[in-house]
């Protein structure tokens, strides 16, 4: 083959099958040595003859070199490799790149030719020499056993082994401070991540979406991630540490931003609050794609709380059955379930419905429930609305109370997200990729309310920071801190939203119980009437005692509006303007009687006649001049203070201080008294007019309609301003 040759797309294969030390032994594993080369035509030949022959006691193993278009004669050498039959004992493939592929890309290629060529085992090693091939034994002994998925060579293991083996102070520093970050983040214990020499299990780099990493450097902390994220075994084996004088390539403050960068990305996907299909790779489960949430603060627990004991549940949506199981254990409830399928603990349940929600809620005849869950059920509904008003016919005709939950799009970080122009969907979360609609606080409740509920609680719930930091002290932490800003702020810091709602009655419901209240009461109006229809036979007999009785039922009438209760009420209030004004004629009559005895009679002869006026108007009565009766009673009360006051002011014309004191005194308790006894007299006669009525109940409710019929201004006006005030 011409090494100048021009090339188009990979070049074929270069074979040594002609080595008779090469056996084709279809019961080994299947190793491919995948050398990525860049500018290494001094250093190629040396890392591949390096390279243990005893490898070929174990594994059919096979050399893959790509030359990721380097402008040197890498690749001339690395085909001089391939045509070394004597002194090469593998079978060795050169391919080269027409367009560089970047670091990242050449891996891309040479782990699709691994799964293309159905290889067991992959080991990637640079074409540098900066790792010792001499190890590559050790590497994929624990994929041999089956005891890991990846094995990666690591320099950091051994204490120190590193800075002794030539690696500069600031690459030590940096590879330890982004190895414990990037721990940290994604949970793992490794000791190194930026080491490039490792095997992987073809199966294992086969179920991830290696072909989304970049093309440059961090493609190998990309591929980490996937590994930890596809819950793959990865384990490390210590290896020496090399550095000459190879030219290094990776610009460091790029390589460690990108890192970080990927790393919190993988960190906010597994948070839910980013989405990058890199980094989708999490093995599929039941319940693992929308896990249990009973062990800490959130809209399952909550649901646990507030459910009573023994209530029967409907749970729609059911899922795995998580809730469902919990309330039955916990609470007692009777619980039956509803969704596509049954979840992993939905046996447990006391009835299950099949049912897709997206088209109709299932017959369920005869049950009754106190409450439906909904549990992050709407959004994932590509009608809501419609869903609502089954909801709303099904809790009106059961008597149960609806609890439904579902994601804040108004929440804090979906807020800076829109802000900064990023809208990112995930496989859970806010965000998930199967939401078809979304809801802020006052969305749903419009949305429910139009359905015809009404919001009996409304509540932010916080975000499960187990998912991101486990169940740790920052967990709880970070939940404490969370609960403090939904308290004061749901629709901001509220990452789910909870709602209580009580059905209002149907129009249907409505009617049927009109028509049910009507079938109870008209037996017993027709009964009435029936009575009334026995007792009124003889009408004229009625009218001729209506007209006797007139006189005396409108007395009756009169008499039964007096009010004892305002009586006192005035009483009192007319003492207090009494003894104001008493207080006032002994000071006035005092300054008189200065002038002498006959000033002091004629000033109080006056003052009580203008004070008999004002305390009847005070505590006795409001004067009216439209009401006869209250004017009657006025005049014999002003007779009787004017004589009173007169008769004292003449008897004590030489003590007139006494004078004063004595008309007080019939001022307070005497007039007070005679009002009392008269009010007495009217309550009994309203207990009379009582007894009569209750003894002659037809005959009085046909004379009091007959006497009403043609009512005088007189009698309207007794009615409504008549008796004591």
């Amino acid at each position: 083959m011409s090494v100048g040759a021009p090339l188009v797309g990979w070049l074929p294969r270069v074979w040594t099958s002609a080595d008779p030390r090469i056996k084709s032994n279809i019961s080994k594993l299947r190793l491919l040595i995948f050398i990525v080369a860049y500018f290494a035509e001094r250093t190629i030949d040396k890392v591949v003859r390096r390279i243990p022959v005893q490898l070929l006691d174990t594994y059919d193993v096979e050399i893959l070199i790509i030359d990721d278009s380097s402008e040197d004669a890498t690749f001339a050498e690395a085909v001089g490799i391939g045509r070394d039959i004597a002194n090469i004992p593998f079978k060795v493939t050169v391919l080269y790149n027409p367009v560089n592929q970047g670091y990242g890309g050449n891996q891309k290629i040479g782990y699709h030719y691994a799964i293309e060529n159905g290889f067991d085992f992959v080991a990637l090693l640079h074409g540098d020499g900066q790792y010792a091939p001499e190890v590559l034994g050790d590497l994929t002994e624990p994929l041999r056993k089956g005891e890991a998925d990846a094995v990666f060579g690591s320099r950091m293991l051994v204490h120190r082994d590193a800075l002794n083996g030539g690696m500069p102070l600031y690459k030590f520093l940096g590879n330890r401070i982004l190895t414990s970050a990037q721990n940290w983040l994604l949970g793992t214990k490794l000791s190194e991540f930026h080491s490039g020499y490792r095997v992987y299990a073809v199966s294992a780099i086969k179920a991830l979406p290696f072909d989304r990493n970049s093309n440059v450097f961090h493609f190998d902390t990309e591929i980490i991630i996937q590994l930890v994220i596809a819950c793959k075994r990865i384990k490390e084996i210590a290896i020496p540490t090399y550095y000459g004088d190879e030219i290094c390539r990776v610009d460091g403050l790029k390589y460690a931003f990108d890192v970080i960068k990927a790393s919190l990305q993988a960190w906010f996907q597994k948070i839910n609050l980013f989405y990058d299909r890199r980094f989708d790779c999490a093995p599929l489960a039941d319940g693992r794609r929308y896990p249990s949430k009973l062990a800490f603060e959130s809209t399952h627990s909550r649901v646990i709380e507030l459910g009573h004991e023994k209530a029967r549940v409907l749970d729609l949506g059911s899922g795995m059955g998580a809730v469902g199981a919990a309330l039955k254990e916990k609470k007692g409830c009777v619980v039956i379930g509803c969704d596509i399928e049954r979840g992993a603990l939905t046996g447990a349940f006391d009835n299950f419905f099949l049912a897709d929600l997206n088209k109709s809620l299932p017959e369920m005849p005869g049950e009754r429930f106190d409450y439906i869950l909904a549990l992050d059920v709407i959004e994932h509904l590509t009608s809501p609305e419609d869903f609502l008003d089954e909801l709303r016919a099904l809790a009106a005709r059961t008597g149960a109370r609806l609890i439904l939950t579902t994601a804040n799009i108004g929440f804090i970080i979906m807020r800076l997200s829109l802000l900064l122009g990023r809208f990112e969907y995930g496989k859970r979360g806010i965000l998930d990729i199967t939401h078809t609609r979304l809801f802020t606080f006052n969305t749903l409740r419009r949305a429910m309310r139009a359905a015809g509920f009404e919001i009996e609680r409304s509540e932010g719930v916080v975000l499960p920071m187990p998912f991101a930091f486990g169940h740790s002290a920052v967990s709880r932490i970070a939940l404490a801190f969370n609960h403090i800003l939904v308290r004061l702020r749901p629709t901001l810091f509220g990452f789910q939203i909870l709602m209580i709602g009580k059905p209002r009655p149907t129009l249907a419901t409505l009617l049927d119980a009109a028509r049910a209240s009507a079938d109870k009461k008209t037996p017993k109006v027709i009964e009435t009437r029936a009575e009334d229809a026995e007792v009124g036979v003889n009408t004229q007999s009625i009218e001729q005692k209506v007209t006797a009785d007139a006189l005396f039922l409108r007395l009756a009438r009169f008499v039964t509006r007096s009010d004892h209760f305002r009586l006192i009420r005035y009483l009192v209030a007319g003492v207090a303007v009494s003894l104001g004004y008493s207080l006032t004629i002994v000071a006035l009559v005092d300054w008189a009687a200065l002038l002498g005895p006959e000033a002091a009679n004629v000033v109080s002869l006056t003052l009580w006649t203008i004070i008999s006026y004002l305390v009847h108007r005070e505590f006795t009565f409001r004067f009216d001049g439209a009401h006869r009766g209250p004017v009657a009673r006025f005049i014999l009360i002003f007779v009787l203070k004017l004589l009173a006051s007169v008769s004292v002011i003449a008897v004590t014309t030489r003590y007139y201080k006494s004078s004063y004191l004595i008309g007080v005194f019939l001022n307070w308790v005497v007039l007070p008294l005679i009002s009392y006894v008269a009010m007495k007299f009217w309550v009994f006669k309203r207990a009379l007019s009582q007894t009569y009525r209750a003894a002659n109940r037809p005959n009085y409710s046909l004379a009091l309609r007959d006497a009403d019929a043609k009512p005088s201004s007189t009698s309207k006006q007794s009615e409504s301003g008549a008796g004591f005030r």
